[in-house]
């Protein structure tokens, strides 16, 4: 994709967002989205996350990359995610979409991957933490008996499942880790302290500076990832882009003052969504332990980053 193309794409993806007042991929279907996405698969789904979550969008566009990973169709269908610190669905999961509106879920449980009928789920909406948008928490039976396999499924269908969802997630995590910095950057130029804007002290600089230097890592990391296309290098760039929003969050929140904690201003509304997607599909601390302990037992890795 050449930059002429990149910025076209872009400039579409922004004026979607910027007007779509319900789930957006209707709009994404009429722009022709899956042509853009078989041509450059990598550039375009970083593309498409990274204006998501700079325009803090509710939708379920993440259901679908995972789905299509699973060989699944998206149109009547959606993912029971593992709850936060897990790795497979037990007896309660978290969902992005009412299941109640859909005709199936897929769930990632002990036993295997399986498509449950949505009438077998219960589910509750959660409004927690993130307050502008609502998640979903479902009740899957315990050893549901009516669970019904995939078809043949690959053997590790949920694992490039879930490698997919770490590469959206980690640009999404870049999208609201950029607005972050960029409010905190705008609040300091505007603010003048002693006669002098409070960008122009060192202090304040020093971690405008750091946000910038964390945020450019953690893409290169996610570009590796793409490159390389493991499961292994998809939770790298997630855990670092983890890592990104957390130390950029804490220098924004600070340097922005109480101004940014308050409702008036839109800088609480980003930390709020990012620290969820955070926890989504493997917190960076949880993903650092998961590595860590595979590398103690054995697990040679590859380079994510050429150094």
């Amino acid at each position: 994709m050449d930059n002429a193309d990149r910025q076209l794409l872009i400039e579409s993806l922004r004026s979607t967002f910027a007007s779509a007042d319900a789930d957006p991929a209707a709009a994404l279907d009429e722009l022709g989205w899956a042509e853009a996405q078989e041509a450059d698969p990598a550039e375009a789904t970083t593309l498409l996350f990274t204006e998501h979550g700079r325009h803090a969008v509710t939708s379920s566009l993440l259901d679908r990359v995972v789905l299509a990973e699973i060989g699944a169709d998206h149109a009547d269908a959606a993912v029971v995610y593992p709850p936060f610190g897990a790795d497979h669905v037990t007896d309660e999961g978290v969902a992005l979409v009412d299941p109640a509106t859909v005709a199936s879920v897929w769930v990632q449980r002990e036993s295997g991957l399986a498509q449950l009928s949505s009438g077998e789920l219960s589910a509750r909406p959660v409004h927690g933490f993130d307050t502008a948008r609502t998640w979903w928490r479902v009740r899957v039976p315990a050893g549901t008996p009516a669970a019904t396999p995939v078809p043949q499924p690959p053997p590790d269908a949920w694992e490039r499942a879930v490698a997919a969802g770490r590469r959206a997630l980690a640009a999404e995590l870049h999208g609201i880790t950029e607005v972050l910095l960029q409010n905190a950057i705008r609040h300091t130029s505007e603010r003048v302290q002693y006669g002098r804007p409070i960008a122009a002290y060192q202090t304040v600089r020093h971690r405008l500076v750091e946000g910038h230097a964390v945020l450019e890592a953690a893409r290169s990391v996610l570009d590796s990832a793409w490159t390389d296309g493991s499961p292994w290098a998809a939770a790298v760039a997630k855990a670092v882009a983890g890592t990104a929003y957390r130390d950029v969050a804490r220098h924004a929140m600070q340097l922005c003052g109480a101004v940014g904690l308050t409702r008036e201003h839109h800088q609480h509304g980003f930390v709020e969504r990012g620290a969820l997607l955070e926890e989504l599909l493997g917190s960076a601390r949880h993903l650092e332990r998961e590595l860590g302990y595979r590398l103690l037992t054995g697990l040679r890795a590859p380079a994510v980053v050429e150094l």
